[in-house]
């Protein structure tokens, strides 16, 4: 195949990232720790952060810079602010013996922005006009409740990234400045709807919930998918399996059912040094 037909066969020549993360970032810039604000103190809450910059060099070095149909690290022979991620949470103590309440939003500026944005939520915030490739989106905007249940129920309910897959919209929690085809093309970002999460023992989770589709927030709001899966972590938290699955019709109107799932695995050989395999997720 040849390169000027297919863009993606990507030299990546240089790339900067700069990350600063989780409650560091406020206090990095501006030598205040946020966390230390008496009323987020009193009600249990933390905010924080990331920057990721970065740059691709495609060896077909197309003026228009256009580096599809490769996303996120979509621009060559140019940097990239790919995300300014700031979030604000109360995490739910999941060892309390009664009910407890938190939740989580994010506020996502950059060029990442554009294809983690749900339909009907955030995808029409910003022109295209005004700030070219740059946009925001609210990638996560949900209310947590834990009711000890059991050995304890966690709900999420509102909008929430997926569980699908094993590389994420999040450029902290990935190895990767790039991302493979199957993430990209082959996977949701967002949900909206609810996600249960109930661990059977100290090894096994089990997750069920229903949301509105793949990236959605407001269409076809009556068509909901079910998404599920159940994953597995050894005692020494060295090797961990996670099967996930998401399954519903396309549309509102058409009986046309979309079916994937992943799997993945993982095992660190030390703490620096991990290895993630995900065999090629199904679609059906």
């Amino acid at each position: 195949m040849a390169t000027k037909q297919f863009p993606f066969f990507v030299l990546l020549l240089f790339m900067v990232c700069f990350s600063v993360q989780g409650e560091n970032l406020i206090k990095a810039f501006t030598d205040n720790d946020f966390n230390q604000i008496a009323l987020l103190k009193e009600h249990g809450m933390n905010g924080g952060g990331w920057i990721s910059i970065g740059g691709t060099y495609s060896t077909d070095n197309p003026d228009n810079h256009n580096n599809l149909p490769i996303t996120f690290n979509d621009r060559t022979s140019e940097f990239q602010l790919n995300q300014l991620n700031l979030f604000l949470q109360r995490a739910v103590d999941l060892e309390s013996n009664t009910w407890d309440f938190g939740g989580r939003m994010d506020f996502l500026f950059g060029t990442d922005s554009r294809f983690t944005q749900a339909t009907g939520l955030d995808n029409n915030l910003i022109s295209e006009d005004n700030l070219r490739f740059y946009d925001i989106a609210i990638p996560q905007a949900y209310l947590e409740v834990f009711t000890p249940l059991g050995n304890g129920v966690t709900a999420k309910i509102g909008h929430f990234y997926t569980i699908i897959g094993e590389e994420v919209v999040m450029a902290p929690n990935n190895f990767f400045y790039s991302h493979s085809y199957t993430m990209q093309y082959a996977e949701p970002f967002t949900h909206t709807g609810v996600l249960f999460s109930y661990s059977l023992n100290n090894n096994f989770t089990l997750n069920t919930g229903s949301v509105v589709g793949w990236d959605n927030f407001n269409k076809n709001i009556t068509n909901w998918n079910f998404l599920g899966g159940l994953s597995w972590t050894n005692d020494e938290a060295s090797d961990a399996v996670s099967w996930s699955v998401i399954s519903g019709d396309v549309n509102d109107t058409t009986s046309e059912n979309r079916t994937m799932y992943s799997l993945v695995l993982s095992h660190s050989f030390t703490n620096q040094l991990h290895y993630v395999q995900t065999p090629r997720p199904l679609g059906f």
